[in-house]
């Protein structure tokens, strides 16, 4: 399936390709979108319970000061409870965001055989892989914190080293949890990143590959969100400062901004998913799903000059 050479699109524009046919995808099931936004909940959730776990271990004393409120004050916090919290931590978000990232791939390829997927079906399809995806997060969480934990002790030439290996460990596992979620049997952590390699050396070449196009269109969303946010901000601090208006008039300007940046990384987030869901379906199959642009899957994983990296 390999191509021998590959026409020259610009990243923005396949990226914009891309994120349009996602979203032709996700009007047909919008409320795939609801996926996301419980990764979101449970998130908070998870830290939530970690925090108070962190203060019951002795990371915080608290103590009532007086009739008014409480004084909070730093304990000597063991250095393992630290690191114990940050690996905690890091390997509940990758379960979360495996978890939900894996429903909405699921409810896609759904979707791309010809079915008609609701959170329901996405849920119990994904549910049915929970162990191996637990597996999978315990080992991409060991190893990114890990790698992260090394990146912050050495040289800056040696996090350029490590952010490199990070970035090919990242790509290696490109198709993981899509192997791992619409796989009969319970697949390996190892074996499916094993799975992976071989599917994109099998599709798109032995070289070190690179997709990140629907994320340089979400970054330029984000700045165009910031420049109107912060017109708008500064429309209505002018408007306050002529009506000499108190700034508690600001809140809602600044409770909006927030809530449409959400708005803004859920929808990104699901359309990122419904893409690596069309390529693997392209990857596996050799055909592009409904909505999607067979020539524009094939060129958005660019090979890069670093052949022996997955060899």
């Amino acid at each position: 399936m390999e191509q021998p050479s590959q026409p020259k699109t610009s990243k923005f524009r396949a990226g914009w390709e891309l994120a349009k046919s996602a979203w032709n995808v996700l009007r047909l099931d919008k409320e795939l979108s609801l996926l996301p936004l419980l990764s979101v909940v449970f998130g908070v959730l998870a830290l939530v319970i970690l925090g108070i776990l962190y203060i019951v271990a002795g990371g915080v004393n608290v103590a009532l000061a007086s009739p008014a409120g409480f004084s909070a004050s730093s304990g000597t916090v063991p250095a393992w409870l630290n690191v114990l919290f940050g690996l905690a931590l890091y390997f509940c978000m990758t379960v979360v965001a495996n978890f939900f990232g894996g429903a909405v791939v699921y409810g896609a390829m759904e979707r791309f055989r010809g079915g008609d997927p609701t959170v329901r079906s996405s849920l119990a399809g994904v549910r049915r892989k929970f162990r191996p995806l637990l597996l999978f997060s315990l080992m991409m969480a060991t190893i990114g914190f890990a790698l992260q934990s090394l990146e912050q002790r050495v040289p800056l030439a040696g996090r350029i080293a490590v952010w490199l290996v990070g970035a090919a460990w990242n790509i290696a596992n490109f198709f993981a949890i899509p192997i791992i979620v619409m796989s009969d049997e319970n697949v390996h952590p190892f074996d499916a990143t094993r799975r992976s390699v071989g599917l994109i050396k099998k599709v798109w070449g032995e070289s070190v590959v690179a997709s990140g196009d629907v994320g340089i269109v979400f970054l330029v969303a984000f700045l165009l969100y910031l420049l109107a946010v912060g017109l708008v901000a500064a429309a209505s601090g002018a408007i306050l400062s002529v009506l000499q208006a108190s700034g508690w008039f600001m809140v809602p300007v600044v409770i909006l901004a927030i809530l449409g940046f959400i708005v803004l990384v859920l929808l990104f987030t699901t359309l990122d998913s419904i893409v690596r869901a069309a390529l693997y379906h392209y990857a596996t199959t050799g055909q592009a799903p409904e909505r999607f642009n067979q020539e524009l899957l094939r060129t958005t994983i660019t090979p890069k000059k670093a052949r022996k990296i997955f060899s």
